[in-house]
């Protein structure tokens, strides 16, 4: 594996475990509000404790086979709630050769889009460190939990769709990949610093987009031909990353 590769791994398991870290201290604040919530007013108490269930599974989108009777559980189980609930920031699905077809389904997808469009260097490949971490992981959901990312969340990698109500198609992802004008447009004021050949859409959020770009500074014709990722956030600007580990360090912050 290049070192590209690897500091991007390096990065990936940080961003998990602080994003992990950041939702188990939430939880020890809202689990306790949750088992304390209701009166009379509100039915018996199994009805209370039946309506407090069911509030904790939906805000984690937590589904009948997982190990939650009444919200304690959320913090007694936690180990085993995290990559089912993504609570690390990263979805796994739990099996392997599912995943291998649809790393196989996506690369193809994205690598035929690209080969639509022309490549200023010769052949196009994905971003080594890309591919580093989608063999890892499914997605790249950042901080928070079912709810709050169903609230206006920004996505940075949707990946193959799984927690999104759709699963990713070759033709819905090779319509993500953009040329460089069209990422132009999409993008404001990336090109008063880089020529753009082009790339694909990663994620996105309220007004705001995710993508991979290939990409060269305007500094002159000897300037490198490689991949950046850019982060179009609307009124906030955008943020230019030479590299997925320089991404996750962000990304594990950002709300």
């Amino acid at each position: 594996m290049t070192q590209l590769g690897e500091f991007a791994l390096r990065a990936l398991a940080g961003y998990r475990a602080y994003i992990e870290d950041a939702n188990r201290h939430a939880m020890l604040a809202i689990i306790p509000e949750i088992e304390a919530a209701g009166s009379e007013d509100f039915g018996t108490p199994e009805e209370i404790q039946a309506e407090r269930l069911r509030f904790v599974r939906a805000m984690l989108g937590a589904g009948p086979e997982l190990p939650i009777q009444r919200p304690a559980d959320v913090l007694r189980n936690w180990d085993a709630l995290v990559t089912p609930l993504v609570l690390d920031g990263a979805a796994v699905n739990p099996d392997p050769e599912w995943r291998a077809a649809m790393r196989k389904v996506y690369k193809s997808a994205i690598l035929q889009g690209l080969g639509r469009l022309e490549c200023p260097d010769g052949q196009w490949a994905l971003p080594v460190d890309f591919e580093a971490v989608m063999n890892e992981v499914d997605s790249l959901e950042g901080p928070g939990w079912w709810a709050s990312r169903n609230l206006g969340s920004h996505i940075f990698w949707e990946g193959w769709g799984e927690n999104f109500g759709r699963m990713e198609t070759p033709r819905r992802i090779q319509e993500r990949v953009k040329d460089g004008q069209a990422i132009i447009q999409l993008v404001n004021q990336l090109d008063h610093n880089y020529d753009v050949a082009g790339g694909w859409e990663l994620g996105c959020g309220v007004d705001a987009v995710f993508l991979a770009v290939y990409s060269r500074p305007k500094a002159g014709e000897r300037q490198v031909w490689s991949w950046r990722y850019v982060a179009s956030l609307g009124r906030v600007g955008i943020k230019i990353f030479k590299d997925l580990g320089g991404v996750l360090d962000w990304y594990k912050k950002y709300r």
